[in-house]
């Protein structure tokens, strides 16, 4: 949901964008070719830590309760 005016702006040119991304992309024609993005999906992946869940659901708790984030 786009809410000030940059927000509308950076909203507006995505929806623009959008189509002309999606004629770009192709459908896989081989179980190899799926394998293969996957496996680069995961190369992307492995750059970055996996968050610490536990602690992020105490912060969302803790926020449902009323409390300050991260206590």
């Amino acid at each position: 949901m786009c809410v000030n005016i940059r927000d509308d702006e950076t909203c507006r040119l995505v929806a623009r964008e959008r189509p002309h991304n999606r004629q770009h992309a192709k459908p896989f024609v081989s179980p190899e070719e799926v394998m293969a993005f996957f496996q680069e999906c995961d190369a992307l992946d492995s750059l970055d830590t996996e968050p610490d869940w536990s602690k992020h659901l105490r912060v969302i708790s803790g926020s449902r309760a009323g409390k300050s984030a991260g206590t």
